[in-house]
């Protein structure tokens, strides 16, 4: 019915996704890719409404999800900004303003193993409540109508692992990591060998022995320090034990990657651990960081 009203031929003939594509160019239009208006963004792309078709802003998000998670595409950071008109009544003179006015998501960082549907929900719920902080902080502006949505994105590359350093004091206070004491750059190596032979004392040195049970796991064609794409061929080459990544910046913790594995979990004796091995990367500055050994259970 709605393809009809659109004007849309042939609507029995299409299948399912031609359909929803044709829906698609009928109310929306995609400009093309230019250069982003934003610092630190490379990519803008640009979604429109066509036609005569008008939305509130929660449904115009809804309708362009589809088209946008398109245009977002793994190991990049991405941000949004809805363009809307916005209208307010002067006091004195009784006339109309209508201005433009732009509602910002915060970044995000979209990984292999982000849901895309749970990020496009956060980007258009900080976008809405741009919107609404700024309706209600008594400046009478209120929505008048979209003008658009850019979709601004950057490629992504997580930095490797490097050496040693200290734990900033937010982690020290956890009391929950192991923060191995390499020279090296292999921190990944020691990390996974502490993680799957645990010990209850000076558990952070580089020891002989440590050194000896490194040598158990394959590390066949890995260079250090370990990329993060990487680690999927060392869990091929170690079947029991999977590495999920996590990493440190500003006090916050999100994921880098998850493993995508799934095998029996092997109980062990140590603190009835699971052959599943969790490193945290500390965010330093731009261009260093390095992987720490959190020990958890999962």
């Amino acid at each position: 019915m709605k393809a009809k009203k659109l004007g849309i031929k042939n609507v029995t003939k299409l299948k399912k996704s031609q359909l929803i594509n044709e829906i698609d160019d009928k109310v929306m239009k995609l400009m093309e890719e230019k250069k982003s208006s934003f610092k630190g963004f490379t990519n803008q792309f640009t979604l429109e409404p066509s036609g005569n078709v008008t939305y509130d802003p929660e449904s115009f998000l809804t309708a362009v999800k589809r088209k946008a998670l398109a245009k977002i595409q793994t190991q990049t950071k991405v941000k949004i900004t809805l363009r809307a008109n916005m209208e307010k009544t002067d006091l004195k003179t009784g006339q109309t303003l209508v201005e433009e006015h732009q509602f910002r998501s915060k970044n995000e960082i979209v990984l292999e193993s982000t849901n895309k549907n749970e990020l496009w929900s956060f980007l258009a719920e900080q976008v809405l409540e741009d919107l609404t902080k700024f309706q209600m902080n008594g400046s009478g502006w209120t929505f008048h109508s979209i003008v658009a949505l850019d979709i601004h994105t950057i490629g992504y590359e997580p930095m490797n692992g490097s050496s040693w350093a200290p734990l900033p004091k937010f982690l020290v206070l956890k009391k929950a990591l192991i923060n191995m004491k390499n020279t090296d750059n292999q921190c990944f190596k020691w990390c996974i060998a502490r993680g799957w032979n645990p010990v209850e004392r000076d558990s952070q040195q580089i020891t002989k022995i440590l050194r000896k049970q490194a040598e158990s796991l394959n590390f066949k064609g890995s260079e250090f320090p370990m990329n993060l794409k990487d680690i999927d061929k060392f869990e091929r080459l170690n079947p029991k034990i999977e590495v999920n990544v996590f990493e440190y910046e500003a006090e916050c913790v999100y994921p880098l990657r998850i493993s995508k594995l799934k095998r029996e979990k092997k109980v062990r004796p140590f603190f009835s651990r699971t052959n599943t091995i969790v490193l945290l990367r500390i965010f330093q500055d731009l261009f260093r960081s390095r992987f720490q050994n959190i020990m958890v259970q999962l």
